[in-house]
């Protein structure tokens, strides 16, 4: 199967596994390991049941972080969608409204339109048959899409108030209540069936849980109760993935035990557990063949027989992120042994030579701060940057609490997180040397580090050396002690910055390489776990560190 992958297609493969994101189509890669294939045939016996049924089933993937449940569910997607309506969402939700709108969005319009089809093309007739089961105004929002009506879809996937009157004279409505959301995703899930059975895949339940309040985790624990317990569910198959600290709150909970679904879970409930020693083996190979697919490499039997046995001996962990990980650091190792840093730094340099003659100031400015998106895609235990986090609703606040405060900007340039931490990060930069920060955008990486516990603010500045000395930056500092501990400014070099801003400029699959040399040379990585980490500041009572790399 990985010889079917383009150079192109693994490279981008291996990008997503770096970051701990499994790809979207999993078949080429997948190890099916003694515990997946047990997972693989409870579904074919609940998909089958629900087929030739009308109950719902339910079964919950548990596992240890890390063991793959996203991996699997994918996988799972990937071998059912041809059979079933397999909708995979990636976070759950405490509101039914909002679980009923996603899903619906998950399924996506066209899909949703079809199968309304497959009952009518008569929107009269199509909601006759919806309302005599299900939920009213949803039946009336799926005849809607017939006519092919914006406000209809609209309805469905969003809290729009009301719906609009359709052209064949059906009256408006207003949208799903939460005491009504359990109904109108039977609604829906009825309608889908008719075609063919559904699978609602609900991975990350850890991160969700984590997110919340205990008020909220008492919401969600509720919702999944309901889920399970509703009536009026048929031909659908709900696939929960959770860790065990999560699985024992939510389904082992009070909630599940007053409802009695203790022994429903405990049957319904199948254990993900981690690779055996010989299939530790297999994953390291299909990876180390992967990366070879990607860089054009060849490891021979032996190279390979080697990195087995030196995992074996150095590795306890049978985590398949740890074993990937390992493996893509082989294969970067190789890699970097047969090209070299020399020609990273060369074509560096070419790249930031060009780019810095035919740039002014402005479209510099936009090129730095596109460099540091792509080098932050690449640092270790970080997921993939987000553009742009909104900072207006903590400014606001922080300009409720500090009189005087004035302006500030309404975004950061990124958000990167790290070992499970948020980074807010902005760009800076400026021709004039040892120049000051600028207070709006400090301001607006201050009131996102506060209003956000346990996050962290990094400003990547080329020639920005000083926070302003006095006024609005140290009143905020001085209101709210600890903030000093959790913001960081790293200045750049004429050096460092050429080697950074050209890495837009060289080829993507050069992009990982340059980001591993750039971190090598600069201690960038470093620097950012050390703000993580509560390292700052460095210099005795200065409450904020002023670090220039060396």
């Amino acid at each position: 199967m990985i010889e079917a992958l383009s150079a192109e297609e693994s490279s981008d493969i291996i990008l997503r596994l770096r970051g701990g994101n499994p790809p979207r189509r999993m078949k080429s890669i997948f190890v099916e390991t003694r515990a997946a294939r047990e997972i693989l045939d409870d579904v074919r016996v609940k998909v089958k049941t629900i087929s030739e049924g009308t109950e719902p089933a339910f079964l919950i993937m548990r596992a240890t972080r890390g063991a793959g449940k996203t991996a699997m569910i994918r996988y799972l997607k990937e071998e059912f969608e041809d059979r079933v309506f397999f909708i995979d969402l990636e976070r759950f939700y405490t509101s039914g409204q909002d679980l009923f709108h996603q899903f619906v969005d998950a399924v996506g319009k066209s899909v949703m339109t079809e199968a309304v089809r497959h009952i009518s093309f008569d929107p009269i007739k199509a909601y006759k048959v919806l309302s005599e089961e299900g939920h009213n105004g949803t039946a009336l929002a799926l005849a809607g899409l017939l006519e092919e009506s914006p406000d209809a879809w609209n309805w469905l996937c969003s809290r729009a108030s009301f719906l609009p009157r359709l052209k064949c004279g059906l009256k408006l409505v207003r949208n799903v209540r939460e005491v009504d959301a359990l109904g109108a995703l039977a609604t829906v899930v009825r309608v889908l069936a008719r075609r063919k059975p559904v699978v609602l895949a609900i991975d990350e339940l850890e991160l969700t849980f984590n997110e919340l309040g205990e008020r909220q985790r008492s919401r969600l624990r509720s919702l999944l109760v309901g889920l399970i317990n509703y009536q009026k569910f048929s031909k659908i198959l709900f696939l929960f993935a959770a860790t065990d600290n999560v699985y024992e709150m939510c389904f082992r909970g009070e909630e599940a035990a007053a409802m009695g679904l203790l022994g429903k879970t405990a049957g319904a409930t199948v254990p993900l557990d981690l690779p055996e020693k010989k299939e530790v083996g297999r994953i390291l190979y299909r990876v180390l063949r992967l990366y070879a697919r990607a860089r054009e490499l060849t490891f021979s039997e032996a190279e390979i027989r080697e990195i087995k046995q030196e995992y074996s001996k150095t590795m306890s962990s049978a985590l398949p992120r740890d074993i990937i990980l390992y493996a893509l650091e082989e294969g970067d190792k190789k890699w970097e042994f047969t090209q070299g840093h020399e020609r990273i730094r060369e074509a560096l340099e070419a790249a930031s030579t060009k780019i810095i003659q035919e740039s002014d100031v402005i479209r510099l400015g936009k090129r730095f701060e596109e460099a540091v998106g792509v080098l932050l895609a690449y640092v270790p235990g970080g997921e993939f940057p987000i553009s742009q986090p909104d900072a207006t609703d903590e400014g606001n606040q922080l300009r409720s609490q500090v009189t005087g405060l004035g302006g500030f900007q309404k975004c950061i340039d990124w958000l990167l997180r790290k070992d499970g931490k948020d980074v807010w990060i902005e760009v800076c930069i400026t021709k004039r040397r040892d120049s000051t920060l600028p207070s709006k955008k400090a301001l607006a990486v201050l009131a996102k580090t506060l209003y956000n516990d346990g996050s962290f603010g990094l400003f990547v500045t080329h020639n920005y050396e000083r926070f302003p000395a006095g006024g609005k930056i140290t009143k905020t500092i001085l209101k709210f002690r600890g903030l000093e501990k959790r913001v960081h400014l790293m200045n750049l070099d004429e050096e460092e910055f050429g080697l950074l801003i050209g890495i837009v400029g060289i080829d993507q699959e050069d992009r990982y390489h340059a980001a591993r040399f750039f971190f090598e040379k600069t201690g960038f990585v470093r620097e950012t776990e050390k703000l993580i980490n509560g390292e700052y500041p460095l210099f005795g009572t200065s409450w904020i560190s002023q670090h220039r790399f060396s």
